[in-house]
């Protein structure tokens, strides 16, 4: 029986955009190939591109480092308590940054580690 090659089932991934350029290779599992060419040249191809997209996008943000993810609502909260306590005003980066969230909640609330 033959074996197909590694490079018979790999896909190359690539995502660009706001000076970013990343290309994966992803090792499909025997068959998937095929599977997906069906897939994508039937009538609910968008949607499954759409599913796909969504899926990866959230698995490169569940993957960075944990210092570089978002802050999770219950940080943000966290901030917003601190700030409204302190009657300060919360920075916009500390809805997006998590270091930066960390920084402020350190500064407000020094034991709050």
């Amino acid at each position: 029986m033959h074996q197909p090659a590694v490079q018979d089932r790999q896909v190359r991934v690539a995502i660009t955009g706001e000076g970013l350029a990343l290309t994966l290779g992803v090792d499909l599992f025997p068959g998937v190939s095929t599977t997906l060419s069906k897939q994508l040249a039937g009538p609910k191809a968008q949607v499954y591109v759409n599913r796909v997209s969504t899926g990866i996008a959230r698995l490169l943000l569940t993957n960075l480092d944990e210092a570089l993810r978002p802050p999770t609502q219950a940080q943000v909260a966290r901030a917003a308590q601190l700030a409204v306590a302190h009657r300060v005003s919360l920075p916009h980066e500390v809805l997006i940054d998590r270091m930066a969230l960390q920084e402020f909640v350190d500064t407000l609330a020094p034991a709050a580690r």
